[in-house]
């Protein structure tokens, strides 16, 4: 089954593979060449760089579909990666393996996006009935741990890509009954290796808390990366059964997920978030944040500080500068970047970024 959504999509690819096969793209880039124009694109200093010089790349030049999926990997976020990949097709030679670029993407449905726009291209359609995207499906906003830095304890090796990943969503999300979806959701967690993220996503299309439970305990030994895996008891909600996760995870791993932490709840932001929009002037709100961070002694999110960034309109910079230390996830701090507003500010935060990291 982890193969039919894949072959699916190969058909479709297969069949518009001559479509415009003959329009100025015979001759790929060589390894050698590309290269060369890879590292120039690898070198630039933020985002918007990278993708300008990307998409001179594929205007000039004629490309493999295993070289534009190296490149997609380089840019941070998926906007970047659609923008690239809808340019790209057209100057793709080997149209047919286009479907590998989409393990780029980090969120399936970006995948389902892009392929709609290339659909478009060579005059097709997304087939109500034939792609098998899924554009329709949507999960919880809860914090997705990530896995692009980790090093930590793993169970098994190669975790679900994208595609696999979102045909066995479709799959579980399809069955109309409660009991088929937990039994095919169960079926699909017990035997492949997948992130805690894709767990998390999994269990979110599962309605009955005690359901989810017994999904996140039977899919442990295919989870990539068992240190982030305490992060799923966000899909618990009934107090009983987080504790009986915790205890379970406790005894699988030693860790317990009632540790204390720095991590400043929902309730204790907003509080905080208040108080610094109650102030009128700039300088009052850049000191009123810095001052509660510094008292509070607490770590927060992404989200949570690129909330207060945006409040603050004209200190930016030295508010995103100073929550570095404040980070409950520091590695992740370069993802404040597109709450900046002036591009040499952006330039400016990575280079902070970037020496902090030397």
């Amino acid at each position: 089954m982890k193969n039919i959504y894949l072959f699916t999509l190969f058909v479709g690819f297969i069949s518009f593979s001559a479509f415009g096969q003959k329009k100025g793209c015979n001759n790929p880039m060589s390894n050698f060449a590309f290269q060369q124009k890879f590292k120039n694109i690898q070198r630039q200093f933020n985002e918007a760089n990278k993708l300008k010089t990307a998409l001179r790349l594929v205007r000039n030049n004629c490309l493999t579909s295993a070289q534009v999926k190296e490149v997609a990997l380089l840019f941070q976020t998926d906007d970047s990666r659609i923008t690239f990949a809808q340019s790209a097709y057209l100057k793709t030679y080997d149209r047919n393996a286009f479907h590998h670029v989409y393990d780029a993407f980090t969120r399936f449905r970006n995948v389902a996006k892009t392929h709609e726009a290339i659909m478009q291209l060579r005059g097709g359609n997304s087939g109500g009935g034939g792609s098998g995207f899924i554009g329709e499906l949507s999960f919880p906003s809860w914090q997705y741990p990530g896995i692009s830095n980790y090093k930590g304890r793993t169970n098994c090796g190669q975790y679900l890509n994208n595609i696999g990943f979102t045909n066995y969503a479709r799959q579980i999300n399809q069955q109309k009954n409660v009991n088929n979806r937990y039994q095919r959701a169960w079926q699909i967690m017990t035997t492949n290796c997948m992130t805690t993220a894709q767990a998390m996503k999994f269990v979110s299309l599962i309605r009955e808390d005690n359901q989810r439970l017994e999904l996140l305990k039977g899919a442990f030994k295919g989870i990539y990366d068992v240190e982030n895996y305490s992060s799923a008891s966000v899909a618990l909600t009934n107090y009983n059964n987080q504790q009986s996760f915790d205890r379970f995870l406790k005894d699988k791993t030693g860790v317990s997920n009632n540790e204390p932490s720095c991590l400043a709840t929902d309730t204790e932001f907003n509080q905080i978030f208040s108080q610094i929009r109650q102030e009128r002037f700039r300088s009052d709100k850049l000191n009123k944040a810095k001052t509660i961070f510094k008292i509070k002694k607490k770590c927060f999110t992404v989200v949570q500080i690129r909330k207060v960034i945006k409040e603050l309109t004209f200190d930016q910079l030295e508010f995103a500068k100073f929550s570095y230390d404040y980070a409950h996830k520091p590695d992740d701090h370069y993802l404040l970047e597109s709450s900046l507003r002036s591009y040499f500010d952006k330039q400016r935060f990575m280079k902070f970024l970037a020496d902090k990291h030397k």
